[in-house]
């Protein structure tokens, strides 16, 4: 089967007044329709950079990245983008913050506010649709966020650390609601994130990076025996121990 998208020898670094900074080099994998990738590794390893790599923000300095078989550019397809702020406009309401970007893309308002308060009924929000952001909790506002991105028909979401400025217990929550949410609409997701745990019970597929530049250390396929547990029920399974230690080994050799 033709992947959704491949990573085929790519490099890329930085220009600065100082010189190149190398920040990825020999980046080979590919992303099959539907599944859901996480990258793990230390800080600056470049995690970022292949996310905007991905969404055509960069150009390789050498390699090839396809979507669909095709040479990726920046208008290649649609990605949605959720960064670790959520970025709502505080003086408008849920509503319109969800609404902005089918302003932007000219598309019919009676169709894109009826989309977008079917979407905001079937997560649970449907009463704060009038609501200001400032007036919601942080697990609601980074749910309001996805909502907004998805509401574009994204053909690949990108999410860079989109729960760590949450507390603990919260980012559990969201992180579990945000994955079902993404599985329900059969989403294919790359996730950045430096927290191990969190990888592995989101994640079908698990990419360890080196620290920079940055090469793939450790490639791993999650596969947990019991179907359709959520991530909240992935941290009670045998699985999930073994993954974690085989993981932070990969990672912490990494770091050495």
């Amino acid at each position: 089967m033709q992947p959704l998208l491949s990573f085929s020898d790519v490099c890329y670094s930085y220009h600065t007044l100082k010189g190149e900074i190398p920040a990825i080099r020999n980046i080979t994998f590919s992303l099959q329709e539907k599944e859901f990738l996480a990258l793990v590794g230390p800080s600056g390893c470049g995690k970022s950079t292949l996310l905007n790599l991905t969404a055509g923000l960069l150009q390789p300095d050498s390699g090839q990245i396809l979507y669909q078989g095709k040479p990726l550019t920046l208008c290649s397809f649609s990605t949605g983008y959720m960064l670790q702020k959520d970025h709502l406009l505080g003086w408008q309401t849920v509503l319109d913050n969800i609404l902005l970007g089918p302003k932007i893309r000219g598309v019919p308002m009676d169709a894109a506010k009826k989309e977008a308060l079917h979407m905001l009924e079937k997560y649970q929000l449907r009463r704060y649709a009038g609501v200001y952001p400032d007036q919601l909790s942080g697990g609601m506002r980074q749910r309001v966020a996805l909502i907004r991105t998805m509401i574009n028909a994204p053909s690949l979401l990108l999410l860079d650390e989109p729960f760590s400025a949450l507390d603990y217990q919260t980012r559990l929550d969201v992180g579990n609601d945000i994955c079902q949410i993404i599985r329900q609409e059969n989403k294919t997701a790359i996730l950045v994130t430096h927290d191990l745990a969190e990888a592995i019970t989101l994640a079908d597929h698990v990419l360890v990076l080196s620290k920079a530049p940055s090469h793939i250390a450790f490639d791993c396929l999650l596969n947990f025996a019991a179907p359709d547990l959520t991530p909240l029920d992935k941290r009670s399974q045998p699985e999930f121990q073994t993954y974690f230690n085989i993981l932070w080994r990969h990672l912490h050799e990494t770091d050495g």
